[in-house]
């Protein structure tokens, strides 16, 4: 359970007695029979989700509040999620009282608008909402975020905004009676379609789609998104797939999304130098990936891949960018038993860093939308090799001919990857992040998302 252990000396046992039930312990989990409960609970129970006693939901408080694939629920709520106001489980407020949440949210609220997010986690969509209210923020605009559930980010939406979390109980139909009528409404992600159209009557309405459409088509979503006044996507080829699978007339189209802001100087490039040099022993090459390291981002595609670039160049290095899941753990670990040179700093908000020290992003994704980190690392100069997958970026293959190759075949992925580090030049990655940075106008990208609510509004009435 992490630093449990450690904890037990500063009161953690005692603190965490509160809520533990022995007897509820032992029904609810029979495999624990024959062992001591608490123990068993404080050695273990924790770190894999397991609840206490009743007071206390142990997948609840994980799913809700906790970065992805993290154990240890009620340790964090006693460290700290506790004096941050989260639930210890998931309360069922009344019409009433949501209603009276939502119109506090809106008390001091003079120009509204509500932005609807899948979850606070440390990736791309969250990301981008969290850099999109920013903007509306510091154009008077006044956002009130409601999150189907929370995570790490949660204190940076908190800091823009009145901040709601589905997940703790709300009931929809009395959060909207407390939206002022013509609020504007901005899903992020197709999980927020059923919230969006729940709120019909607010004001205009715009779903972004992040998702690849095969992805969710058999989800039941699909028929939701088709009603939606207003749906973007971020790429041509993602928009004609998806228009292609709603109803005729389904108003679709690619609002192209921005980058994020980067804040790192040479020193942040330095630090991060040092550290890669500490750890892999100052590779040659650097090859990096990163997201949240799941089969979906294609880890063990990555992992295999490392192997044989290692063979072919015995002193490279090998990153990946980002938190891992249990099953990418595991993969991780073999790899470095076996002798892989591979670091796992975990997320970071200095992203930028790492990637002026890489030489080749490889982008293993067997289904992703973006990713958006490819073009944040070519926004730095670094080139990227795609192994074959169903990837939104490849609607931008002629425009990214000079900064990324987009391979056919697995068995060209190496041979690729290796030549790329090779031969790559300084000059050939000035151009590079030159092309790239006409992208990065987040003000653009405001504009358009605006504009884009606004012809909802007009496709409403045709509709009506």
């Amino acid at each position: 359970m992490g630093d449990t252990g450690g904890l037990r000396n500063a009161g953690y046992a005692a603190a965490a007695a509160e809520f533990f039930d022995a007897e509820w312990y032992l029904r609810r989990y029979p495999d624990v029979a024959g062992l001591d409960p608490w123990e068993h609970f404080l050695s273990f129970g924790d770190a894999e989700r397991r609840s206490p006693g009743p007071r206390f939901d142990a997948e609840f408080y994980a799913s809700t509040y906790l970065p992805l694939g993290a154990g240890g629920a009620l340790w964090h709520f006693l460290r700290e999620g506790r004096a941050a106001g989260f639930q210890p489980h998931r309360y069922h407020r009344s019409r009433e009282e949501s209603r009276e949440a939502m119109r506090a949210a809106f008390a001091n609220a003079a120009n509204p608008i509500v932005l609807v997010g899948n979850d606070a986690q440390r990736a791309g969509a969250p990301l981008l909402m969290r850099e999109t209210a920013r903007h509306l923020s510091a154009r008077d605009f006044s956002p009130i975020v409601v999150l189907l559930r929370a995570g790490p980010l949660l204190a940076d939406y908190r800091a823009i905004g009145p901040t709601l979390i589905l997940a703790e109980g709300f009931d929809l139909e009395g959060m909207f009676e407390a939206i002022p009528p013509g609020t504007p409404v901005l899903g992020n992600t197709v999980l927020t379609a059923p919230v969006l159209e729940a709120w019909g009557g607010a004001g205009p309405r715009l779903l972004l789609v992040h998702e690849m459409p095969a992805s969710f088509v058999d989800t039941g979503l699909l028929e939701i998104v088709g009603r939606m006044p207003a749906i973007s996507t971020p790429f041509p080829g993602m928009t004609s797939e998806l228009a292609a699978r709603l109803p005729a007339g389904a108003n679709v189209s690619t609002i192209q999304t921005a980058l994020l802001h980067v804040a790192v100087g040479p020193q942040s490039t330095v630090r991060v130098r040092s550290l890669i040099q500490a750890e892999l022993g100052d590779p040659s090459h650097v090859f990096l990936s990163g997201g949240y390291a799941d089969r979906r981002k294609g880890f063990d595609r990555f992992i295999s891949i490392a192997h044989e670039i290692q063979t072919t160049i015995p002193d490279s290095g090998f990153v990946w960018l980002g938190e891992l899941d249990a099953w990418a753990t595991e993969l991780a670990e073999a790899a470095v038993h076996a002798g892989l040179r591979l670091m796992l700093p975990g997320f970071r908000p200095d992203a930028a860093a790492w990637y002026d020290n890489t030489d080749v992003y490889l982008l293993t994704s067997r289904e992703d939308p973006g990713p958006t980190t490819v073009v944040d690392a070519a926004r730095r100069g670094v080139p990227f090799v795609a192994a074959p997958g169903d990837l939104g970026i490849r609607a931008m293959r002629e425009t990214l001919r000079d900064v990324g190759v987009f391979c056919e075949s697995e068995a060209s992925v190496v041979g690729q990857a290796v030549d790329t580090a090779r031969t790559d030049t300084a000059e050939a990655r000035s151009r590079r992040a030159a092309l790239i940075e006409s992208f990065a106008d987040f003000s653009r990208y405001v504009d358009e998302l605006l504009d884009a609510l606004v012809g909802s509004v007009a496709e409403s009435l045709e509709h009506s």
